[in-house]
């Protein structure tokens, strides 16, 4: 029967290395650049909006007039047939329109610079993209949010404008739509869409690693989903309408901004956790090489150890296990296999013929790894103790992880340092 690759305890293994990497990313930090340059880009967002909203009033009237049957109430305020004729009259592109559309622009795209800093710093050491191309998508998202908005609300007028015509109004079967879409509770949800839309976008084009489709949807799923029920609960629990005009006007604003907040929060948590499963052998083997000791004294070390010791994640993968009975041997001088061991049962001895040492690793212990990494033959011999499982792991794989992560390379140069030491004094003494 065929291994489970994500089970309690991988799933448990990922949690905690999300938790690890937003803290030690600073992510809260980004959370709250990204919630102040979104308040800050509003305005320049909004006169985008409402720029491309007037060129395509200008180039459909219709919509205006359709506007007021929806809201006649405008007709007090505004007359219809000047309001159409001024739309109409309006001109081509000046060079100064052109400059302050630059500028909006610019202005603008400091809250999506944010939200790829962001990603940047959590897909750092994987992302191959070019700083231009950065600059670039930032531009292309900026366009593709506005877009969105004004497709939204051009849908939305278009719509009910159309369900509101006397022709169908004599099919009672279309007033769910008006009833329960247009103008009901269902309208609610379309920011929520919108999150969902652009989180996944981002998460999928911005990460620069190329995650899986799934992956993305799944992230702007949670990441929508967590957000709508962090603000029911929170909205359910403060009721601005009972304070004075003051004091709900300020109320208002602080749950707005902690709303905005806790959304980049969940944007990035989610963010980090696709980083998280799209690269999680890796992490876990990191975590495996740099595994506590069983003597470790801090309850961190010890929840650490005991979440890490068994990579179930690796055990799905039958030809990476090596089962081993007592006295048996793994490898000898001279061979050339290039794989570094992980002992999850049992016991190996290691016999070092350069300075006749012998070294006893148990179960949680890496060893091996320093002729995979100078990829050199084996100058010792290594044979079970008592019946042992073991869990290889490739020579490329192990030698890429001491690339990508410093801590690894620097507990194996530390290792390395100790064993040309050792072979120097022997050399010496001869």
């Amino acid at each position: 029967m065929k291994k489970r690759a994500v089970t309690l305890v991988t799933f448990a293994q990922s949690i905690f290395l999300n938790l690890k990497f937003f803290i030690q990313n600073g992510l809260l930090s980004y959370a709250s650049a990204c919630s102040f340059d979104l308040i800050f880009s509003v305005v320049p967002v909004l006169l985008m909006i409402i720029l491309i909203a007037v060129r395509v009033l200008h180039a459909s009237p219709e919509l205006i007039s359709s506007l007021y049957m929806i809201v006649p109430e405008l007709k007090d305020y505004f007359n219809p047939g000047k309001v159409i004729s001024a739309f109409q009259n309006v001109k081509t592109f000046s060079t100064l329109e052109i400059v302050l559309v630059f500028f909006i622009v610019w202005m603008a795209r400091r809250f999506f610079a944010s939200v790829f800093a962001a990603l940047r710093n959590i897909f750092h050491d994987q992302q191959k993209r070019r700083a231009l191309t950065s600059q670039v998508l930032i531009f292309v998202f900026e366009l593709i949010f506005v877009s969105i908005v004004v497709t939204f609300i051009f849908a939305y007028m278009s719509i009910k404008t159309i369900i509101t015509q006397p022709f169908f109004q004599r099919f009672e079967q279309l007033n769910f739509i008006y009833q329960s879409f247009l103008n009901g509770k269902a309208l609610s949800y379309i920011p929520n869409v919108l999150f969902f839309i652009v989180s996944c976008l981002i998460y999928k084009i911005g990460a620069g690693t190329k995650p899986k489709l799934f992956l993305c949807i799944a992230g702007g799923a949670m990441c929508t989903g967590t957000f709508w029920v962090f603000r029911t609960v929170l909205h359910s629990f403060i009721n601005v309408s009972r304070y004075n005009l003051i004091y709900g006007v300020l109320s208002n604003v602080i749950l707005l901004l902690m709303d905005i907040f806790f959304f980049f929060v969940f944007f990035l948590f989610f963010a980090q956790y696709i980083f998280t499963c799209q690269f999680f052998d890796e992490l876990l083997l990191g975590e495996l090489y740099l595994l506590p000791k069983k003597e470790g004294s801090t309850f961190i070390q010890r929840l650490k150890r005991s979440l890490f010791i068994r990579p179930d994640f690796l055990l799905a993968n039958e030809l990476a296990l090596t089962y081993m009975t007592s006295g048996e041997k793994l490898y000898t001088v001279g061979d050339r296999d290039t794989f570094a061991y992980y002992i999850l049962k049992g016991a190996v001895k290691v016999t070092r013929s350069e300075y006749s040492e012998e070294m006893l690793y148990h179960r949680g212990d890496f060893f091996g790894e320093l002729n995979c990494v100078l990829a050199k033959p084996r100058t010792s011999t290594a044979a079970a103790v008592i019946d042992t499982q073991i869990v290889k792991i490739r020579g490329k794989n192990f030698r890429f992880l001491v690339k990508s992560n410093p801590a690894v390379a620097q507990k194996v140069l530390s290792q390395l340092s100790t064993y040309l030491s050792k072979v120097h004094e022997n050399n010496n003494d001869k």
